[in-house]
């Protein structure tokens, strides 16, 4: 896999072999992230106007699955079993953790936070509230708490 900078500003993503043959264009991307059982690929496309777009496609490429919005500068994190997806979406100026099936459909509200990460089991998410802390919460949203009480300066 390899992600290239384009004249305009926009990135492609493309899957090559190892050795650097065989290179095809899967999309137009910015954040991208592998699928643990390495079958798929998430990644964020962003539209004219800036907004962006979570997409998940084969790595060997094919029609894209439109997830929903998400921020274009934060990480998409897989859950370890690779059927859904923890990500950032900006509402007005605040990000917003959201869970969604790789395969579609409507998307679970963790709540303000950003830079998810699953706990190795898959039952939890940890995510960064600005100013505020770590919090933990269940990928159905169910539980959300703080973990540490510490004054987090979000990565740009």
């Amino acid at each position: 896999m390899r992600q290239e900078d384009t004249p305009g500003g926009r990135d492609r993503l493309a899957v090559v072999h190892a050795d650097g043959s065989g290179a095809r264009m899967v999309a137009s991307a910015s954040s991208l992230a592998w699928s643990p059982d390495g079958r798929r690929l998430a990644y964020v496309s962003q539209d004219p106007s800036g907004y962006g777009h979570l997409f998940v496609v084969a790595a060997t490429g094919g029609e894209a699955v439109a997830v929903g919005d998400a921020s274009a500068n934060d990480p998409i994190e897989w859950s370890r079993d690779s059927t859904r997806l923890a990500y950032t979406r900006l509402i007005g100026q605040e990000g917003q953790v959201y869970v969604s099936m790789a395969s579609g459909g409507p998307a679970t509200d963790l709540g303000l936070g950003a830079w998810p990460t699953w706990s190795a089991d898959d039952a939890a998410i940890a995510f960064l509230r600005q100013d505020d802390g770590i919090y933990v919460a269940a990928p159905n949203g169910a539980g959300a708490h703080r973990v540490a009480a510490v004054k987090v300066a979000m990565p740009q």
